[in-house]
Order: C-alpha cells, then sequence, then structure tokens
C-alpha cells in the first residue's frame, strides 16, 4: 500500500493524448475550449467568494464568541446557512467537471484540425 494515492492526487486528463499533441503542434480548434475556460472563470470565482464567506464567519464566530457585554456584533452565518452554501459550490463544481468533460469529448471527437502538410 506505499503506492497508493487518494483520488484528489492523481493525475489525470479527459483529453486523449493526441488532443494534446495537437494542441501542441497548433493544430487545435479551441473555440469550444474557450467557452469552457470561459464559464470556468465565472464557476471559479464564484466558489473563491463562498471560500472566503467561510473564512470570513469562521472569524465572525470567534468574534461573537468573545464579544464584550453590551457590545454588538452581528452573529455568524447558522451551520445550515454554511452548508447551503457549500451545497451551492459543490453543485457548481459538478457542473464545471461536466462542461470540461463534454469540451474534451468534442475536442476528443472533432477538435484535431487536419494540418495543411498532409501530416
Amino acid at each position: 500500500m506505499a503506492n497508493a494515492t487518494n483520488f484528489l492526487e492523481q493525475s489525470f486528463s479527459p483529453f486523449i493524448d493526441r488532443v494534446h499533441e495537437a494542441a501542441e503542434h497548433g493544430n487545435l480548434n479551441a473555440t469550444p475550449l474557450l467557452g469552457a475556460l470561459n464559464r470556468a472563470q465565472a464557476i471559479a470565482r464564484g466558489v473563491a467568494q463562498i471560500a472566503k464567506m467561510q473564512i470570513t464567519n469562521e472569524v465572525q464566530a470567534d468574534a461573537f464568541s468573545d464579544r464584550e457585554v453590551g457590545e454588538v456584533i452581528e452573529p455568524p452565518m447558522s451551520p445550515y446557512a454554511v452548508s447551503v452554501l457549500m451545497a451551492l459550490a459543490a453543485a457548481a463544481c459538478d457542473l464545471l467537471v461536466d462542461d470540461i468533460d463534454r469540451a474534451a469529448r468534442q475536442a476528443n471527437q472533432y477538435g484535431i484540425l487536419e494540418s495543411s502538410n498532409g501530416k
């Protein structure tokens, strides 16, 4: 079991080797990939905001629990609210994975351009 790797640490690509080679040689139609990257950026920004809210909420919880008598401090989000936000982040990431898989299928099947030199 010394070689066992957690699935989060495994490296894999949904793109076949020919697509990687075509990209390296400038023979790949990148249009669908650009659309996927634009959507990925929007999703990543949203998930990053949710993560920042979670971090801030932990600090807010500490401040709220350490407040002085009479000190007005907004309470942290409830565990339920946090779990709903985390579920939203997970759903967004699932959509992102599906979008990348769809772009990979399209690139794997149709994305390789025929080179002008006959190769």
